[in-house]
């Protein structure tokens, strides 16, 4: 009788693999070879999942993207809609910062994968995708909170989230995790309400 094999939890563990090389390694080693290596699978059985690199690649940042997703809906401060929306909107944020190991290697892996989605429109069409659900999501709270011109504020404030998560990986002694929550707050308890709705 043949093997039954979960084809979604296959595709998984090798964007997991993907994620891991890039981590690692880097992206431009997250060739097919490396990422079958990982997997502990052969070439092959990369290419019944995948008809190519950026294919594979383009599912590992959906992946990301998914975990991140996941661990939004777990925390009760981002989901309960009456808890306040400047804490939810801080709560969203710092799951950008870089504040934990498996946060820090997310943010590896993101920007990483971004160098390559340049190039290769699978994995491009999903990071824009990612970015444009953020913007939605935090002009949502920044909408809850009365903040004026939330979609403007919304690309404001991840712009410096992600500024804040890159230059902690450049600098993390002079830019510490404690240091990227103070920044953050700072800019936060400086956002002014919109007009009264």
């Amino acid at each position: 009788m043949p093997k039954k094999v979960d084809h979604d939890a296959r595709r998984a563990e090798i964007a997991r693999a993907v994620l891991a090389v890039v981590v690692r390694d880097g992206a431009g080693a997250a060739t097919v070879r490396a990422v079958a290596e990982q997997a502990g699978c052969s070439t092959g059985v990369l290419a019944h999942y995948f008809a190519d690199k950026g294919e594979m690649l383009g599912f590992a940042v959906g992946e990301l993207k998914a975990s991140f997703t996941r661990r939004l809906r777990g925390i009760r401060e981002i989901t309960d809609p009456t808890v306040d929306p400047r804490r939810r909107l801080r709560a969203v944020l710092l799951q950008l910062l870089p504040l934990d190991d498996e946060r820090y290697d997310e943010l590896i892996a993101w920007f990483a994968l971004l160098t390559l989605a340049r190039r290769q429109p699978d994995p491009a069409a999903s990071v824009a995708a990612g970015n444009r659900d953020l913007e939605v999501l935090v002009s949502a709270l920044l909408r809850d909170l009365g903040a004026a011109h939330p979609e403007d504020v919304a690309v404001e404030l991840l712009c410096l989230v992600d500024g804040l998560a890159l230059r902690h990986v450049f600098d993390p002694d002079r830019l510490t995790r404690t240091e990227l929550v103070r920044r953050l707050d700072a800019r936060l308890g400086a956002l002014a309400p919109g007009p009264h709705r």
